[in-house]
């Protein structure tokens, strides 16, 4: 073989040598870096350089076993995160269930004691007021207990104000004109059967009330209103009690502040109840009332809590 030749070949073993190196360099580089960023407690970078083939696949297959037991921790910290998810879930459902259902057993309830709730409310129905001056006047009213108002027309609206004609009209700041102030009422007070009173039929409501209502002071029209209002509500009952509640029971209820104060201030209010069967009381006693010069008349009822 020339002399050339044989140059030739020795470069290119040199060549292949020299690539053979590089690529088990690079290889040792790459081992370095991957177990190097993954796990730092093995050799440190000087030492891995001087691995044997041997040693290397011994830190690759620890590097792969080690990635998959941490691949597999965090596969089941997912699986611990998404069981104690569920679990949260299930007891936020738990609790929006457990809300509703007692928000359902408070409304039963509700609706079971609203019988006894509503004949605890002693409402004042139709109170209503006239007001006959001798000469046209300005007058205000206000009521003690505005709170307990539920309805008013006119509008209450920390009082009344008017101007009443000796007719009886009444006009307002609007030039609105009224024959009466009308309000209702209602609050908690007991108000039961009392002592005295009257039982009366049905039947005989209409003439009972034209009598007693005359000598409690009220003119054929008011008690015109009062029988129509109230009939309804007795002639069905087999029996009613009736009382007619004093002056001083009236005040005490929803008082009146009159300006100017009447010469004569009537307020009948009436306190009821249906009857199945007759009961014992002692016939109340009324004082007839007589009508003098300015008047204020106010009628109305309520319900007996029993």
């Amino acid at each position: 073989m020339e002399e050339k030749e044989i140059e030739e070949l020795e470069v290119e073993e040199l060549d292949v040598d020299e690539n053979k190196e590089k690529e088990e360099k690079q290889d040792k580089v790459e081992i370095v870096e991957h177990v190097e960023s993954k796990y730092d407690d093995l050799k440190p970078r000087t030492e891995m350089a001087d691995l044997s083939k041997e040693e290397k696949k011994e830190i690759k297959e620890k590097v792969i076993k080690g990635f998959e037991r941490k691949e597999k921790k965090s596969e089941s910290k997912e699986k611990n995160n998404t069981a104690v998810q569920v679990k949260l879930e299930k007891k936020k459902g738990n609790v929006g269930i457990i809300i509703l259902i007692i928000i359902g057993i408070i409304i039963s309830l509700y609706w079971l004691a609203w019988p006894i709730i509503k004949s605890s409310i002693h409402t004042q129905w139709k109170p209503i007021i006239y007001i006959y001056p001798t000469e046209d006047t300005d007058v205000t009213i206000k009521v003690s207990n505005p709170a307990d108002l539920t309805t008013t027309y006119p509008k209450y609206n920390n009082e009344w104000k008017v101007k009443a004609l000796t007719d009886g009209t009444l006009i307002d700041s609007n030039n609105r004109k009224y024959y009466a102030l009308y309000w209702e009422s209602e609050n908690n007070k007991k108000n039961p059967i009392k002592e005295d009173g009257f039982v009366v039929k049905g039947e005989e409501v209409a003439s009972f009330l034209e009598e007693k209502l005359e000598i409690l002071g009220l003119n054929y029209k008011e008690r015109n209103e009062f029988i129509m209002y109230w009939l309804p509500k007795l002639e069905g009952n087999k029996y009613n009690y009736i009382r007619f509640q004093t002056m001083a029971e009236i005040n005490d209820d929803m008082g009146l502040d009159i300006n100017p104060k009447p010469d004569t201030l009537i307020r009948v209010r009436m306190e009821y109840t249906g009857l199945d069967k007759k009961i014992k009381v002692k016939e109340q006693s009324l004082t007839k009332v007589e009508r003098h010069g300015y008047t204020v008349v106010e009628w109305g009822g309520t319900n007996i809590n029993r």
